[in-house]
């Protein structure tokens, strides 16, 4: 599967956190979590779905097998909609919205190199970095 397209009522990174794609124009007008709306360039978004999408407060938690889904990926590239399918049975907007902040990418990222290496995850499995958590996401888990 390749990357979703921007599309109008699409889910999007933005700054690492979660914006609805509201008009396509020469810059993108976007709806973050909480009602704000911003225009941006197409090169600051990450596309992870192409919706529809009516409102953010759709895009609910979501329970899976994301560990699973790792192990059975580990050695191989893959894409964000690949892991969503694996690890929660579909791909939609709510189920690409939780691969991306899935704890499992956290574990992956906080393993020394040769942990990984050891435990079958590749360097290429590592998280682009539009799907790294947080500042805010790294202290909470921390605490």
């Amino acid at each position: 599967m390749e990357q979703p397209r921007l599309r109008q009522d699409g889910l999007v990174l933005y700054k690492g956190k979660l914006a609805r794609v509201l008009r396509l124009a020469k810059k993108i007008e976007i709806e973050l979590e909480g009602g704000e709306t911003l225009s941006v360039r197409p090169k600051d978004v990450t596309p992870l779905h192409p919706g529809p999408v009516e409102s953010l407060q759709d895009v609910q938690p979501q329970a899976g097998e994301v560990e699973t889904a790792w192990e059975l990926l580990a050695g191989r590239t893959t894409t964000l909609a690949e892991l969503a399918e694996l690890a929660y049975g579909d791909y939609t907007p709510a189920t690409a919205w939780a691969a991306c902040q899935s704890s499992a990418w956290s574990s992956m990222r906080s393993r020394p190199s040769s942990a990984r290496m050891a435990s079958g995850v590749s360097q290429r499995m590592r998280r682009p970095w539009y799907m790294r958590p947080t500042r805010e996401q790294r202290s909470a888990s921390s605490m």
